[in-house]
């Protein structure tokens, strides 16, 4: 469990904090683990896990070791919510039962707009008929018992206008908490966020709702929750991609000034991490057991320092290039989305295709030698196209980003 002297340095007015949001292919264990290092979110969603009448057999230990490795997670400083996704509550229930041998509760994913997903009927799929949703919540929250169930759900499928059937759905129902990205399915990732109807269902239920959508920065937070007292908790996702360090900001309401040499660590011992997760994840069990992830590394340049210092050792002897062009590959992904926070210089895509790690932490460092010790992380909204699916607007030019 988390700390009650980190709960309480948690955004004022919300008794669950700020966690990291669920993220396919992105919040794995090794993302979760260096996300506790820069600044420390107090919860975190897996990605999904896909659930069939056939799959899984057994719960896959890469999915959630914190769970499913007996101490892992009195070491590490947050709280891990363990998600599902699937069409059908009988093995939704089958294997949320499972999940519950180690957590307190489990998160049903019915907010996922992928078409693969979606024509599968799972993830928002369910959202298309509210008797359906209403249907498959009440029985896997009866079979599950009272405060075991969490869902995560948009605001629609292809409108928002079942949204009021959807909440009435849930009237009643002793869930875990329910949080809500502010989205239909339709709109995916583009457009904004619709926080009134988030702040509706947190005044018509009597359970946690937590709200997902745009948070950026600080000042947006402010924007969005004029009746924040209303919300139990928030959830961040690509806005924790673009500032890694954003929990910090949301915390104390300062915006992050890096210096450069504190990035170019952080993003090294990313790599790293990835790559002892890889080759061999005993080893980075160890490190946690150690207590490497106890505590936020922050902008401590020397603390970053020392600890890939100590990852390297972890790393076995006879390894050729310290970093596999897998690991570089989820660097890259990382980097994509952190670039659009930094100085102008540092969003050139050249960087991205370096061949090896090697190159791609020299092309960062060439460039930060042209800019001040000192680096704002400042979202940017001319920017917010590059991450939402939608097409660059012929009116602006990210080149001309300012620093």
């Amino acid at each position: 469990m988390v700390n009650s002297e980190y709960m309480l340095r948690s955004s004022e007015g919300l008794s669950e904090g700020v966690g990291l949001a669920p993220m396919e292919g992105v919040s794995d264990f090794p993302m979760r683990l260096w996300m506790s290092l820069t600044s420390q979110p107090a919860f975190q969603v897996t990605p999904f896990l896909r659930v069939t009448r056939t799959f899984p057999k057994r719960i896959p230990l890469n999915w959630a070791p914190e769970l499913l490795i007996e101490g892992l997670s009195d070491c590490l400083p947050y709280t891990l919510v363990p998600q599902l996704m699937s069409p059908e509550p009988a093995p939704f229930i089958e294997v949320a039962k499972k999940v519950l041998q180690h957590a307190p509760f489990v998160e049903l994913n019915c907010g996922c707009p992928a078409p693969v997903v979606v024509g599968k009927g799972a993830g928002s799929g369910l959202l298309r008929n509210p008797s359906d949703f209403c249907d498959f919540i009440s029985t896997a929250s009866s079979e599950l018992g009272d405060e075991k169930l969490a869902i995560k759900i948009r605001t629609g499928f292809d409108s928002s206008d079942n949204y009021a059937s959807l909440i009435e759905a849930l009237q009643g129902l002793k869930l875990r908490r329910l949080t809500i990205h502010g989205r239909t399915r339709a709109q995916k990732y583009r457009g904004y966020a619709d926080w009134d109807k988030i702040l509706y269902a947190a005044a018509q239920l009597k359970i946690p709702v937590h709200g997902s959508g745009d948070i950026t920065d600080s000042a947006c937070l402010e924007d969005r929750l004029s009746s924040k007292h209303l919300l139990a908790g928030i959830i961040v996702g690509r806005g924790a991609l673009r500032n890694p360090w954003i929990f910090e900001e949301l915390r104390t309401g300062v915006s992050a000034l890096i210096e450069g040499r504190v990035l170019l660590k952080a993003v090294e011992c990313y790599g790293l991490i990835l790559e002892l997760f890889s080759v061999a994840p005993e080893r980075l069990y160890e490190c946690c057991m150690g207590g490497f992830f106890k505590k936020s590394l922050g902008f401590e340049y020397h603390s970053w320092e020392d600890f890939g210092v100590k990852i390297k050792r972890k790393l076995p002897n006879d390894q050729g290039s310290i970093i596999s062009k897998k690991s570089l590959g989820k660097v890259k992904m990382l980097w994509n989305y952190l670039r659009s926070s930094l100085p102008a210089p540092l969003f050139e895509p050249k960087i991205l295709r370096s061949s090896n790690f090697e190159d791609f932490l020299a092309g960062i460092e060439g460039r930060l030698c042209a800019l001040d010790d000192q680096l704002p992380l400042k979202w940017k909204p001319d920017l917010d196209w590059v991450y939402a699916g939608e097409k660059r607007p012929e009116s602006r030019a990210v080149a001309n980003n300012s620093n």
